[in-house]
């Protein structure tokens, strides 16, 4: 298991600890002492691994959730926004939670549920808001999207400018980040 490399630490030693950084994991992540940080990331290892974990890991994500988590509720919003199960309106709920606290992934995905939902939840205005909101907060996809918006008058006035100002804010980014 450990191939003994580590230096000033022998191979029973290394085991003993990698024994006991397992079991504080497990501790981290279950019971009334839970912390929802370390419950939220063994929930993403789950739902690495696929489908047969989902229901695990999103009683963690549930769990972490409840504890205040934004990154758990924006888990949980992607859980509910794909696959055969999909369902829209709780995708909407825990996204919505998160974003309003200021997660941007969560008002980049929020946003898109919202432009792109077709069983009735679908809303331009709180697409644009969050698009835009995502888009302050410096997310690339959210600054072309907000530029669209406000180039095409999606949810929002039509505004030549501020199109040009998150088209331009998205190009910079984009070649900031190559």
């Amino acid at each position: 298991m450990i191939d003994g490399n580590v230096p000033g630490i022998d191979e029973r030693s290394a085991t003993a600890l990698l024994r006991r950084g397992r079991a504080m994991r497990r501790e981290l992540t279950r019971g009334p002492g839970a912390h929802p940080g370390a419950q939220t990331h063994k929930a993403i290892e789950l739902l690495a691994q696929g489908d047969r974990y989902e229901h695990r890991a999103v009683a963690l994500l549930k769990e972490a959730a409840r504890a205040g988590y934004a990154e758990a509720r924006y888990e949980l919003g992607n859980v509910y926004g794909r696959g055969d199960a999909r369902d829209t309106a709780k995708a909407i709920k825990h996204l919505r939670i998160a974003a309003d606290v200021g997660h941007a992934e969560a008002q980049f995905a929020l946003a898109v549920e919202c432009d792109n939902a077709e069983d009735g939840h679908a809303d331009p205005e709180t697409a644009a808001r969050y698009f835009k909101l995502a888009a302050d907060r410096g997310h690339v996809d959210a600054q072309f999207n907000a530029a669209i918006c406000y180039e095409t008058g999606s949810g929002v006035d039509a505004d030549p400018a501020m199109a040009a100002h998150y088209y331009k804010l998205a190009a910079d980014e984009r070649c900031a980040g190559s």
